[in-house]
This record gives C-alpha cells, structure tokens and sequence, in this order.
C-alpha cells in the first residue's frame, strides 16, 4: 500500500496579523494620553500699538494678538477665539492653524469678525490646543477656563469696543 500523499503546507497568512498589529498600534495611538500643551505668552495690539492693559478702539479698529509657546508644542496645534461678554458668548467662525514651531496669529476689525457686534466691554480668548481638544462651545470654553486641563492653553484679554 501506498503512503497517503502529503498534505499541502499550509502557509501563515499574513494578512491577519498585520491587520491586528495595526489595530494595535492604532489603539494605542488614540487611548495615550496626548502631549500637554505648553504655556503662551501674548502680546496684545490695536492697530499696531501694544496693549498694556485693556485693549481699547473702535469697531473698525485692527485687534491682533500673537501667541508664542514657550516650548515646542509637541504636535500640531491648532485655535480658536471667543468673544466673552456679559450676555453671550461668541466663537470666531474659523478655526486658525499655528505656524510649524507653534505660533498662533489672529488680526481682525470686531465688525467684520463678530457681524452685529454692539460696542461694550468684552473679554477676547483664545484656546490654543491640539484640535479635538478645543472647547466647541462656550460651557466647554467656560469649563476649561475654570478647570484648566493641560491640553488647551488658554491666552485672554479684557477688550473695549468703542463705537466709532
């Protein structure tokens, strides 16, 4: 009698495995935790001229702030800028993207970034942070500003607006 014939080998098939490493690597990716953000340092302007206390001028007035890190921000950051004032809050439409090395610049006139904006007493904020960290709303901007977490540095000056 005849041996019976040998069975083919069967081959590891890799596919498998490199789809679980990658869930893997993927997951730990998202569950670490992110790297903190480092402090800010602001320097505050109304058309050019350097705010030492409140910025003041009018709603055609040019309202800049340039936001430097103290360190390298260990990923991409990005910002976003609410206006705080007695009633409501209101966030900037865009969200502004930093410079390589973690800059953030914002310039503006209230009237064109805030439409309808009323002249008054404000309070201008800008949350830095890696993006799925910044606040969406003003009870995510007010929680933050009251329990800072790391993640988003927060830059803010009180602003006057003034009517023309």
């Amino acid at each position: 009698m005849r041996p019976p014939p040998a069975l083919p080998r069967k081959r590891p098939r890799l596919a498998p495995l490199v789809l679980a490493l990658g869930l893997t690597v993927g997951a730990v990716w998202w569950l670490a935790p992110p790297p903190e953000v480092p402090a800010y340092a602001a320097e505050w302007a109304v058309d050019g001229a350097p705010c030492a206390g409140p910025c003041e001028g009018p709603l055609t007035a040019s309202f800049s702030v340039v936001l430097r890190p103290a360190a390298p921000p260990g990923a991409p950051v990005a910002a976003r800028v609410y206006l705080v004032g007695a009633h409501a809050t209101r966030r900037y439409a865009a969200v502004l993207e930093a410079a390589p090395d973690g800059v953030v610049r914002f310039e503006g006139r209230p009237r064109e970034l805030f439409p309808g904006l009323e002249p008054g007493a404000y309070t201008l904020v800008v949350a830095v942070g890696r993006s799925r960290f910044l606040p969406l709303d003003a009870a995510e901007l007010a929680a933050l500003q009251e329990r800072p977490d790391g993640h988003v540095a927060l830059a803010q000056r009180a602003v006057v607006v003034n009517p023309q």
